[in-house]
């Protein structure tokens, strides 16, 4: 089916905010973010290719090939339809178009939802920042004065040794406590830029959830439509081709049966890998191949080396 999300929770993107500009100070200060937030990525395809019962699949659709091809050549006049109707895996072809579909209108919304939440970050940061200086003016006031009158008095001033090291002393403690205090001031406002920015957060991942939902329902009508309709024409074909041996047109769709129960055992089987994984790791919603520039954890290896076992 076309690419969907594996729900852990709630759908949603995490949007880090970092302070810049008038908030940066020296020496900086550790604000390293964690590897994800509880987002997780993966590639079906690459983990449904190597699931070890692949090569069971790709051999059933092989043999289809083969019987499906017996049955065209002694068809010539309906040859193309043959091609088109009676491949193996039928839907393949409407699955691809509507991940094509999904991933393109999911993109598209991201992108909707990322300008929406830049103006909002853009808009808080000018606030935080604009307090950052204020505080630097106020440090200076209280800081600046003092460290010129020390620096003053060792280029006017006859010192002794000691007291030219007690002055220098005196300043290294002054600039200290300052650069405490702005490094101090620029923690608190990051974690007040991040909850300022948590409703509208929210607001966006609620968005993208209900879009996601109303998308994934609107595809899966299509694609039941499409394959009503492949149905269909698969039935006319059959009745034009009435007199190919009975025997291969059995084991035709016999091949085609095992080649989705085959399907859906891979697919299962790696849902429930991604399951653990997830409970593991901690991640409350797995997205599939979503090319958007989210934070999230990609654990495409971990699964595949869980199916291997």
């Amino acid at each position: 089916m076309f690419r969907q999300l594996w729900k852990l929770g709630i759908v949603g993107i995490v949007l880090a905010a970092l302070i810049t500009g008038g908030c940066t100070s020296k020496p900086s200060v550790d604000n390293k973010q964690p590897d994800h937030t509880g987002m997780g990525i993966i590639n079906m395809e690459k983990v449904i290719i190597a699931h070890p019962r692949y090569a069971e699949f790709q051999a059933a659709q092989k043999k289809f090939e083969n019987i499906n091809l017996q049955i065209q050549n002694m068809r010539v006049s309906q040859q193309a339809n043959s091609s088109n109707i009676t491949a193996p895996n039928a839907g393949s072809g409407i699955d691809k178009q509507l991940e094509q579909e999904y991933n393109a209108r999911m993109t598209e919304k991201h992108r909707e939802l990322n300008k929406q939440f830049a103006a909002v970050v853009e808009a808080n940061e000018k606030k935080i920042s604009a307090e950052m200086a204020e505080y630097r003016r106020q440090l200076e006031q209280e800081y600046g004065l003092p460290i010129f009158n020390l620096q003053l008095k060792i280029k006017t001033v006859q010192l002794t040794k000691e007291q030219m090291a007690e002055v220098q002393k005196q300043i290294q403690q002054l600039e200290q406590a300052r650069s405490k205090k702005l490094q101090a001031k620029q923690q608190e406002l990051s974690a007040k830029l991040n909850e300022l920015l948590k409703p509208q957060q929210q607001i966006i991942e609620e968005e993208l959830k209900k879009f996601s939902e109303q998308l994934n329902s609107d595809l899966t009508a299509k694609r039941s439509a499409a394959l009503a309709n492949v149905e269909e024409n698969r039935a006319k074909l059959q009745v034009q081709m009435g007199n190919a041996p009975g025997d291969l047109a059995k084991q035709a769709t016999e091949l085609q049966t095992k080649g989705k129960q085959i399907h859906d055992a891979i697919v299962a089987d790696i849902t429930q890998q991604i399951s653990k994984i997830a409970a593991e790791k901690g991640l409350h919603t797995v997205l599939t191949n979503i090319s958007v520039n989210v934070t999230a954890l990609d654990i495409t290896d971990d699964v595949i080396k869980l199916i291997k076992k």
